[in-house]
């Protein structure tokens, strides 16, 4: 590894550590505490499980005011991650006012998630490509780590006072404001500066590019499917209404530890073949434990079900989370990375949003082990979708004309 790459993993394996700590709100305690603290009802709780993805929807004009404004990439992700420490401040000097946790926890989540398409900008720029899968997915072992952490640990404190909650949203923006720290570390670098904004000059590439469009097209199907069963896993074991109330530690033993375990065992293998494979077969495998999990995991009953679903859960998890984050290196010029992520983020979003407010009411109506079986089945066609291109992977990347890395500025 050259002298760059070097001091991007060292500071990325630093700000892997409170990452770690704050993945557990969006995959246990933001939901959690709704459920147990404000007894929300089912549109407050959807509100919650759209935080994040809202975030993902904001990214595709952060990107754009960043190339607009010509500020450093570095600098404008610290700027988020400040905003995500208000936002987490603010739930954790509230009182029981349901409207300022779900303001707060959509305010973190936007800060954390809109972030994401310039981070995958600064992996273009720091990793090789030979590489950059096995030094991503190093960074998500230490995060899995305080992931797992984080749940064990708070899972315990909320389950000796459900007022403890304060407490854990002050740590969590206190991670925050280590992060925004820790991202003025990595150098400072910039996106093309454009002159004259327009929000939606990234959607070019949509239009342009046919084998990036089908994949969207592919991953709408996949990620709705995902998220119909991921939007109910803490719920579905939380309210007596489907046949589970457990307690909050054993809930974030089994929404957090377990598929964070599973993702801590088979990250690295994930990131290596991610390197090595056709991406059109690894996405493809990786779909079918996502399927074979959420099935596995609403359709079974009794605690054995809903281990072994999550845990598979967990391994499709990891795989995707590199495959998520680092797909569009593969497919776009390097100085165009930021704007194929941030429509990728875009899309995902606006999924994200609609998918709670789908999910949460229509289980009551047909259950979850239907939810469960539709989302299955939406998985299964993103799959067919993409499985006749296995073959001509290797050529769309011959096909793809290098440009030398853009190097950091100042």
């Amino acid at each position: 590894m050259n002298a760059t790459t070097k001091h991007t993993l060292k500071w990325d394996l630093l700000r892997a550590v409170p990452l770690g700590a704050l993945e557990s709100i969006v995959n246990t305690f933001a939901i959690l505490v709704m459920v147990r603290v404000f007894q929300g009802d089912q549109m407050a709780k959807a509100a919650v499980a759209a935080a994040w993805p809202t975030g993902l929807l904001v990214s595709l004009f952060v990107v754009q005011g960043v190339r607009q404004s010509g500020v450093s990439v570095t600098k404008a992700m610290a700027f988020l991650n400040v905003l995500s420490a208000i936002g987490f401040g603010m739930i954790a000097l509230t009182d029981h006012h349901i409207s300022v946790y779900v303001i707060g926890n959509t305010l973190g989540s936007i800060g954390l998630a809109s972030s994401l398409p310039l981070m995958s900008q600064l992996y273009r720029v720091h990793y090789p490509d030979e590489k950059r899968g096995r030094l991503f997915a190093i960074g998500g072992i230490v995060r899995k780590v305080f992931a797992i952490s984080a749940a064990l640990i708070g899972g315990w404190y909320l389950r000796q006072d459900l007022a403890n909650f304060r407490v854990l949203f002050v740590i969590f923006s206190g991670c925050c404001l280590l992060v925004a720290f820790i991202s003025t570390r990595f150098g400072s670098f910039h996106l093309d500066q454009s002159k004259k904004v327009n929000l939606f000059h990234a959607f070019r590439h949509v239009k342009q590019d046919k084998e990036f469009r089908h994949l969207l097209i592919s991953w709408m199907f996949l990620g709705i499917g995902n998220l119909l069963g991921m939007s109910l896993f803490v719920e579905y074991i939380s309210n007596q209404a489907y046949g589970y109330n457990y307690d909050e530690f054993t809930i974030s033993m089994i929404t957090t530890f377990v598929p964070e375990a599973a993702f801590f065992c088979v990250v690295m293998l994930w990131g290596a073949l991610f390197d090595k494979w056709n991406f059109y077969l690894l996405r493809s495998i990786i779909n079918i434990f996502f399927a074979a999990g959420i099935v596995v995991y609403y359709t079974g009953h009794g605690m054995a079900f809903l281990v072994t679903g999550i845990a598979l859960w967990g391994i499709a998890k990891a795989g995707g989370n590199v495959c998520w984050s680092l797909w569009v290196t593969k497919f776009s010029k390097p100085k165009y990375v930021a704007e194929y992520m941030s429509v990728h983020t875009f899309l995902t979003g606006w999924r994200g949003i609609a998918s709670p407010f789908i999910a949460m009411p229509l289980a009551l109506v047909i259950g979850a082990h239907w939810i469960a079986i539709i989302g299955g089945g939406l998985i299964v066609i993103a799959t067919i979708m993409i499985a006749p291109k296995i073959r001509f992977e290797t050529k769309r990347r011959e096909g793809i004309q290098q440009e030398p890395d853009p190097r950091p500025r100042g």
